[in-house]
């Protein structure tokens, strides 16, 4: 049960809107090992309301929980990344970036 938390982020991303913050949200690459903690109903209303929360606050979704390009070796446990892993999480978060004019955007202005 995540109630509290969903609450929070659709209060977080409501704001980041209203302030004109354009906002990229990833969900980030786990291993298979993990996601089988939890049932795959879990995993697909999870994925569909964190979706939903983000379209209805025009931020971009990206999701990277069961991407294949993240391997054992690439975390220093069986959830968080290492140095490794995040030099393989960069340059894919970078070119998400360029695909979606907003975030791009934003990270190219120069003030």
């Amino acid at each position: 049960n995540y109630v509290p938390e969903m609450r929070f982020f659709k209060a977080w991303i409501k704001g980041m809107k209203e302030q004109g913050i354009d906002v990229m949200v990833v969900c980030m690459p786990t291993l298979e090992m993990n996601r089988k903690l939890l049932p795959e109903k879990f995993w697909t209303t999870f994925r569909a309301e964190v979706q939903q929360v983000c379209k209805d606050n025009q931020a971009d979704w990206f999701d990277l929980s069961d991407s294949g390009l993240f391997q054992q070796t690439d975390y220093l446990d069986t959830v968080h990344l290492s140095a490794y892993g995040g030099l393989k999480l960069f340059p894919v978060l970078a070119e998400r970036a360029t695909m979606v004019p907003s975030v791009f955007k934003t990270l190219s202005r120069k003030d």
